[in-house]
């Protein structure tokens, strides 16, 4: 009983870290932003990048291991978290979220997060498909960063110091983030071994939703910190990552996969999700706390379809 309290305890102190080191790195996120004159939507999706090293560490152990199956259902699964929970839920509690975007910019940046799930229905991922992947990533990301480079103002960059201080201090609360979400999803995982819960429930927190933790303070924080926008473009930039890693991976060290009715499931719901998530956006560059409500159902809707499925077998 000791041991659970003192775990709570350090559970509680731990989220507090967690929130100051997030808005350390979101305001100076915002700082460096405004002083380069680039769209905190750019910064986000590349933000969204050095989210996603826990998802990188877990796909290198589980290939020297040989189980990649581990790390593939982690980073596919992981959009379902992304798009369906997380921002939901920010989406929700927000009530509305903005963005200037370009739609048919957006539905590229969709189509790249869905198709790579397809090249896998042959039961392969080799060297052909991780190139085209981290092919398109790159392309897709000059192509971001090329519509916005004419907003930069070079003559409003005189002070490289301060740029340079604002940078350190982003990478500082960036770091802390991932550091100290490490430890809480372990603390979690120790606390979940007292509950009387199934492993497909606790892999599901594992692996979907602890190596996203990270997002899913970046994306509360921003909130708190008023840059919704940058909550948005994280958790884009952080599905695009997951992408890139499968792409990396198939490069590597190709693999096979095991092709039955959970990954049919899977290619249902994330093609379902992100349909629904373009057409919320399409109708005013915005997403709105109903539209947020239903990406949450669906996400729910998957699980409790993946657990009666796995009940049933």
């Amino acid at each position: 009983m000791n041991s659970i309290i003192t775990t709570i305890l350090a559970l509680l102190a731990l989220f507090y870290i967690l929130g100051k080191s997030a808005d350390l790195a979101i305001y100076h996120l915002k700082i460096i932003a405004k002083k380069l004159g680039i769209g905190v939507f750019f910064l986000g999706l590349t933000m969204g990048f050095f989210t996603s090293f826990p998802e990188l560490a877990i796909g290198i152990n589980t290939i020297i291991e040989g189980v990649p199956n581990v790390s593939l259902g982690n980073l596919f699964g992981g959009l379902m978290v992304l798009f369906g929970l997380v921002l939901g839920i920010s989406i929700y509690l927000q009530r509305k979220i903005d963005s200037d975007y370009d739609y048919r910019v957006f539905g590229i940046i969709l189509l790249f997060l869905f198709v790579p799930i397809l090249f896998g229905l042959d039961g392969t991922f080799g060297t052909i498909d991780g190139l085209i992947i981290t092919i398109s990533y790159f392309v897709i990301l000059f192509i971001l960063y090329y519509r916005q480079k004419h907003t930069i103002n070079i003559p409003h960059i005189i002070d490289r110091k301060d740029i340079t201080k604002h940078t350190f201090l982003f990478l500082l609360g960036l770091v802390m983030v991932l550091l100290v979400a490490n430890f809480t999803v372990h603390l979690t995982v120790g606390l979940l071994s007292y509950l009387p819960l199934s492993k497909f429930v606790v892999g599901i927190i594992i692996f979907s939703i602890g190596t996203n933790f990270p997002e899913i303070v970046i994306a509360f924080r921003s909130w708190r910190n008023n840059a919704k926008e940058l909550s948005f473009s994280n958790l884009l930039g952080s599905g695009m990552a997951n992408i890139l890693l499968v792409g990396v991976f198939s490069i590597m060290r190709p693999f096979s996969i095991k092709i039955d009715n959970s990954y049919y499931l899977l290619i249902i719901g994330i093609a379902v999700l992100l349909s629904l998530l373009f057409l919320f956006y399409r109708t005013g560059r915005s997403l709105k706390r109903g539209e947020g409500l239903i990406l949450i159902i669906i996400y729910l809707l998957f699980i409790v379809t993946q657990i009666i499925f796995e009940e049933s077998i």
